[in-house]
């Protein structure tokens, strides 16, 4: 017997394994469609990826800027994968209803919404929702088809905020909610990792007061260190040029990586958000074929080798869905690893080996 495995059964942790067998708590066993390719692209550097499951995934950003209706679109696209797929839903906004849902395409049949307002409810009520899943896995050996998320944290209150409220008691919690926060991450993140759960949550941003830190996330430092991938979401309004008032029509969401673990974090993408039509699976892909000299522009022509893809880029985005494969993503990947993973890309152009190889010494 080795070593290793000597010092595993004498540990006695059944999640424990050899790094060769697979790491029960750290391996992705697969992703959740973000609905976008460009979203997918920057979060995971891959068109075919997205929020990892099992890691604690956060969407911050200003109010109004979508953290919600990209959450939404995310849920919807798990849901339609797998006939078996289920969603927890912590809700602390008392924004959601069934036909909001039903407007998105959300089976709600497969959504359950639990309420919570305070920090304290939502540790207690997520513990339990995983305890449970957990006792499922060890009888069964299978990973149920669960995603949780909580829109929003921003919005949760802590009981003695409640407590106080009530008794007209103006004492400050001394940082009590941000202590508590770091505690809900503390005991999910592990667990969240173990059951293959991805956990999608939105939180609100707002103005720091360094030079270096222009936009923090509301908390504290619990989320900042618990989650492997924060996304900070910024908009600028789109008019119509038609209308006589410029009617906003739409918004350019700015999407940056604030922390990643597959992709480059200041990395960043632009999506728009058509008031009407919402954001489209293609939205942002005409602007990486060109970067990538996949595609050419010749006047209004868009080509991909010989053939034309569309005349504008309107026309092109309603043709692009007749294009796309597996050969033209595969055709795109190197560029989405130059632009957005870490060290995954290999420039021709810039020589691996910089050191002087030594003479002998006879």
């Amino acid at each position: 017997m080795s070593v290793l495995k000597g010092v595993l059964k004498a540990i006695n942790n059944p999640y424990a394994t050899i790094a060769k067998d697979g790491l029960i708590c750290g391996d992705i066993s697969g992703y959740v469609d973000t609905g976008v390719y460009t979203l997918n692209a920057l979060v995971s550097g891959d068109l075919r990826g997205g929020f990892p499951k099992g890691k604690v995934v956060a969407l911050a950003g200003e109010k109004g800027v979508g953290k919600s209706f990209i959450l939404l679109k995310a849920l919807k696209e798990y849901l339609n994968s797998d006939s078996e797929n289920e969603v927890i839903f912590f809700e602390s906004e008392g924004a959601l209803n069934q036909d909001l849902l039903v407007d998105r395409g959300i089976d709600i049949d497969r959504v359950s919404i639990i309420p919570v307002s305070t920090v304290e409810e939502f540790r207690h009520q997520v513990l339990v929702a995983l305890d449970y899943i957990e006792d499922i896995w060890n009888q069964t050996g299978e990973h149920s088809k669960v995603l949780m998320c909580l829109d929003s944290l921003g919005m949760l209150g802590t009981d003695h905020e409640v407590n106080t409220s009530r008794t007209n008691d103006n004492k400050a919690d001394m940082g009590k909610r941000a202590q508590l926060i770091k505690s809900v991450f503390r005991n999910v993140t592990l667990k969240l990792s173990l059951l293959q759960i991805p956990m999608i949550i939105t939180n609100h941003t707002y103005k720091g007061m360094g030079q270096y830190d222009p936009t923090k996330m509301s908390g504290g430092q619990g989320l900042e260190f618990a989650a492997s991938i924060i996304i900070f979401i910024s908009k600028s309004g789109v008019k119509d040029p038609k209308e006589k008032l410029k009617k906003l029509m739409g918004n350019n969401l700015t999407f940056i990586v604030h922390k990643g673990r597959m992709t480059i974090e200041g990395s960043r993408a632009v999506v728009g958000l058509d008031f009407k039509g919402g954001i489209g699976r293609y939205n942002g892909l005409v602007d990486m074929f060109i970067k990538a000299k996949i595609f050419n522009k010749s006047g209004a022509w868009f080509t991909w080798g010989e053939e034309k893809i569309g005349h504008g880029e309107k026309q092109v985005y309603e043709n692009l869905p007749n294009f796309i494969n597996d050969d033209l993503i595969n055709e795109l990947q190197p560029y989405i690893e130059k632009t957005f993973c870490y060290g995954a890309y290999v420039d021709p152009d810039i020589p691996q080996n910089t050191t002087k190889e030594k003479d002998d010494v006879k």
